[in-house]
């Protein structure tokens, strides 16, 4: 991938792996919500009545199934092109159950997902330095951080 991004040659291997972490990581999540919610409610309050009330709502969400969270992430998961997205969907329900993210695993993601984690930042300066040298590349491998 690095040398077709780079040099504009294909690989050799017929079909590539798709990297489905960031839509595993948010059908985990649905899977693991009512862990989280343990968690949520023995935080401390929030000072804002407003925080107060989406995490009460949040926490009272029943979680979606694996099937419902995958249709739902099939939209933004990455796929190969033509193919249809209950395809997609399905390999993600497939992958969800085995996917062995662990805490710090899902820790590392969300910290991709909101664009404040070190390695976060660091991809951002890395994709800033080659289209400065004139390479594409894809657009929002992470978020920016919100200042």
């Amino acid at each position: 991938m690095a040398r077709e991004a780079l040099f504009g040659q294909k690989s050799a291997r017929g079909r590539l792996e798709i990297n489905d972490d960031i839509a595993l990581f948010r059908i985990v999540s649905e899977i693991r919500k009512p862990e989280l919610d343990v968690i949520m409610r023995s935080l401390p309050a929030p000072r804002s009545e407003q925080t107060r009330l989406d995490r009460l709502e949040e926490v009272e969400r029943a979680p979606d199934s694996v099937r419902k969270a995958a249709r739902k992430q099939a939209n933004d998961a990455r796929h190969y092109p033509k193919q249809e997205l209950h395809a997609v969907a399905d390999r993600l329900r497939l992958k969800a159950p085995s996917a062995e993210l662990t805490s710090q695993d899902m820790a590392d993601i969300e910290g991709l997902i909101q664009g404040d984690s070190p390695k976060a930042q660091l991809l951002g300066h890395l994709t800033d330095g080659l289209r400065r040298l004139g390479v594409k590349v894809e657009d929002n491998l992470v978020n920016k951080p919100v200042l």
